[in-house]
């Protein structure tokens, strides 16, 4: 009758007492790659499954946030003007390569007595010139309004050189970066442009 798993490892630990912090790790990992080989569908890297839900995560929110956009009745807190937008080369204002989309928006209105939340986010939505959308990048964090005005600005870099013209829509959002709390407002920039407030006037 052959030896038993457990019987083996006391011979191994009886003959060399030192190999018995070895022993133990390996157990514990025998025993992990049981466990995630026992579960159907984990034949993949646990920081994949994290990327993957964040992903998902990203995805319902902006589906959830096209839906809210939609039923708003135009009784939104906050008002946004565009005070400055660009897409230009980071190269040689900076060591850093690709191009950048840049908007500088100012805000105005405050969140009202009865809200639950006393930060907001916001979210900018960067399209090609054929609709197909590009990147939605946020704040890094919520913000408290500052007073009833005050500025933001969100911006994301692009590394395709073929990319030649976008459409930068920005909208303010709560915490949660769903429901909106200001119309959106847009601007259309080819690569080398800066548009401001000041020259639409």
């Amino acid at each position: 009758m052959e030896p038993s798993l457990d019987q083996i490892s006391k011979r191994l630990v009886q003959a060399n007492p030192a190999s018995k912090g070895t022993l133990i790790a390996c157990s514990i990992l025998i025993l992990i790659t049981g466990i995630a080989s026992s579960i159907p569908g984990t034949n993949y890297i646990p920081y994949s499954t994290a990327n993957a839900q964040l992903e998902e995560v990203e995805d319902l929110r902006e589906e959830q946030r096209a839906v809210a956009e939609e039923s708003a009745t135009g009784s939104n807190e906050f008002s946004l003007t565009l005070d400055r937008a660009h897409f230009i080369p980071l190269s040689p204002i900076s060591d850093s390569p690709g191009n950048q989309v840049k908007m500088l928006l100012h805000y105005s209105g405050q969140l009202p007595s009865t809200s639950t939340e006393d930060t907001v986010n916001a979210v900018m939505e960067v399209y090609a010139a054929n609709h197909t959308l590009l990147r939605t990048s946020s704040l890094p964090e919520p913000i408290a309004p500052d007073g009833s005005d005050g500025t933001i600005q969100l911006a994301t870099t692009f590394n395709d050189p073929t990319l030649k013209d976008v459409v930068a829509k920005a909208i303010l959002t709560d915490s949660q970066k769903i429901n909106p709390l200001s119309d959106p407002i847009e601007a259309s920039i080819g690569l080398g442009e800066i548009e401001s407030a000041t020259m639409n006037k």
